[in-house]
């Protein structure tokens, strides 16, 4: 048994006996010291007292052991992509995960931009060559024929961290890395059309959404290789483990 399942059952296993030891003492989470009757979760009376012991005993834990999956899943994730970027950084600093969040977001906000003005060159330049005809085909020479634009007014890039990271040795190092990041950015996105300014799709409303971005590395030079709106969407880098 691996260290996470250890510490997930170690977790578990304390967080019931903690409820178990509330539930079964004189006094349990009462913070009267007076009551004969002791503790009492799901008692009617005292109002909140049923709802706070089914938040303790109950809903807490799972969130706590929600919590320690979360942590672990992405501390693996970080390890991955740390040994990943290891094959390159020793080329250049500019691979460092510090470096490439920086360079990233600004990568992010350029493509937002290019995307909203229907800028076919310059994202070009951005993505892959199979990303970028299927992008094409799929909307920009649709939206140019019909006259409509893709508002994206991004306010903030929020957080960013790995997802997933592949290293083909085949490829070798300037071309054979591939890393997708989760992204959460503030953003209005909406499609709207030119002439008569009416909202087709989305609001005006700004949200958080969470995206996943994967990026190649093409001659050294990073591109992007896919767009997730959902982790069910992720396809490439899957693909690319599955295969390896």
């Amino acid at each position: 048994m691996n260290n996470k399942k250890l510490i997930l059952l170690f977790a578990s296993i304390t967080l019931a006996l903690i409820a178990e030891t509330a539930i079964a003492g004189p006094g349990g989470f009462s913070s009267s010291s007076s009551s004969s009757s002791g503790y009492r979760p799901f008692s009617s009376s005292g109002g909140g007292g049923g709802l706070l012991g089914f938040f303790l005993f109950f809903l807490l834990p799972f969130f706590v052991i929600i919590g320690i999956a979360s942590h672990f899943d992405s501390k693996k994730k970080m390890q991955e992509m740390n040994e990943v970027l290891g094959q390159i950084i020793p080329l250049d600093s500019k691979y460092e995960w510090e470096n490439l969040q920086v360079f990233f977001q600004d990568l992010i906000r350029e493509t937002y931009q290019d995307w909203q003005a229907l800028d076919t060159d310059a994202l070009a330049t951005k993505m892959t060559h199979a990303y970028f005809q299927e992008q094409n085909q799929k909307y920009l020479k649709e939206w140019k024929n019909k006259g409509l634009t893709n508002i994206c007014d991004v306010k903030e890039i929020k957080f960013m961290m790995p997802y997933g990271a592949h290293f083909n040795h085949r490829k070798g190092k300037l071309n054979g890395v591939t890393l997708s990041i989760q992204v959460t950015t503030k953003l209005a996105d909406y499609l709207v059309n030119n002439e008569t300014d009416e909202i087709i799709q989305g609001d005006k409303y700004t949200k958080s959404q969470d995206t996943y971005w994967t990026f190649q590395l093409e001659n050294g030079e990073w591109k992007i290789a896919e767009i997730a709106y959902k982790k069910e969407e992720i396809q490439l880098i899957k693909k690319l483990k599955s295969s390896s």
